[in-house]
């Protein structure tokens, strides 16, 4: 099941790119399009998704300059 929680590991059947950086961080691209950024020295983990568009509400104002 796919809302199933697994501990919080990633299986490496789900990953489709991971880029490690010089400090440590990772950033993992799973199949459903999210994005995961791992940072250790910070013990931080940043999730990103797409989100669908609410074309039930009309678009946001622009914002001023």
């Amino acid at each position: 099941m796919a809302s199933e929680n697994n501990g919080g590991k990633i299986s490496e059947s789900d990953v489709v790119s991971r880029e490690t950086f010089s400090d440590g961080s990772q950033v993992v691209e799973l199949k459903n399009g999210c994005l995961i950024l791992f940072e250790p020295k910070t013990s931080n983990v940043l999730n990103f998704a797409e989100q669908p568009a609410p074309y039930d509400q009309p678009p946001p104002k622009p914002k001023p300059i």
